[in-house]
C-alpha cells in the first residue's frame, strides 16, 4: 500500500492529539535532552575550562557509555517483568537524582574535576538507558495501527530538541567559560522529564479508571 502525505499527516496528527503519546515522547524527548547537553557542553569544559586533553575526555566519557549500557541491560532484563511504566519511573527518578547531585556539585564548586563532571552524568546515562526502551515501547503501543508512524515522530521530536539543546549548549558553554549553563539545562531537563511523566502516570491512571 502506498504512503502519501496525506495519510502521513493524517497519522502524526492522531498522535499528537493522543495524551499517551505526547507523555511518552515528551518524556523520550526530555530526558534524551541531558544526553545531548552533556554531548554540547563537556568536550569545551573538560579541554578548554579544566585545560586537560581530549583523550582525557575520551577515557571518562567511557563512563557514560558503561552507564547507558548498564540501563539498557536492566531494561532488558526487567521491563517484561515489571512492565515499561515502572521502568519509566525508576528511570526518570534516577536521572532526577543524578541532575540533582550534578546541580549541588556544581553549587559547591566542586565541578571542576572529571569526577565531578562526569559521575553524576553516568548516573543520568544508566537512567537514560531505563527510559529510552521504555518511552519508545509506550509511544508506539497507544495506537498499534499506526505504530510505524509513532515510532518516526517520536524519534524525529527527540532528535530535533536534542540537536537544538547540544548547539546551544555548546554555544552557552562557549561564551561563559564555565561548565554552569549546561548544568543548569541538564537539570531542567530532568525537571522537564519528571513533569512529564507525572502528567503521564496521571494520563493512565484515568484510563485505566
Amino acid at each position: 500500500m502506498s504512503v502519501s502525505a496525506r495519510s502521513i499527516a493524517h497519522d502524526g496528527w492522531a498522535l499528537v492529539r493522543d495524551p499517551g503519546f505526547i507523555g511518552y515522547t515528551g518524556v523520550a524527548a526530555f530526558f534524551n535532552c541531558t544526553f545531548f547537553t552533556f554531548v554540547g557542553g563537556a568536550p569545551h569544559v573538560v579541554v578548554t575550562v579544566m585545560g586537560l586533553s581530549a583523550k582525557t575526555y575520551g577515557l571518562w566519557f567511557a563512563l557514560i557509555a558503561f552507564g547507558y549500557m548498564i540501563g539498557n541491560a536492566i531494561s532488558g532484563r526487567f521491563s517484561q517483568r515489571f512492565g515499561i511504566d515502572r521502568m519509566l519511573r525508576f528511570g526518570v527518578l534516577l536521572g532526577l537524582v543524578g541532575a540533582i547531585l550534578q546541580f549541588a556539585l556544581m553549587a559547591l564548586n566542586m565541578i571542576n574535576t572529571p569526577f565531578g563532571l562526569f559521575l553524576p552524568q553516568a548516573i543520568i546515562a544508566v537512567g537514560n538507558g531505563l527510559v529510552l526502551p521504555s518511552a519508545y515501547a509506550g509511544a508506539v503501543s497507544v495506537n498499534p495501527r499506526i505504530a510505524g508512524s509513532a515510532s518516526g515522530l517520536t524519534g524525529s521530536v527527540q532528535m530535533l530538541l536534542a540537536a537544538i539543546m547540544s548547539q546551544f549548549s555548546g554555544m552557552a558553554v562557549g561564551y561563559t567559560l564555565s561548565g554552569s549553563p549546561m548544568i543548569i539545562m541538564i537539570s531542567v531537563e530532568a525537571i522537564l522529564a519528571f513533569l512529564t511523566y507525572l502528567y503521564l502516570r496521571r494520563y493512565l491512571a484515568s484510563v485505566a479508571a
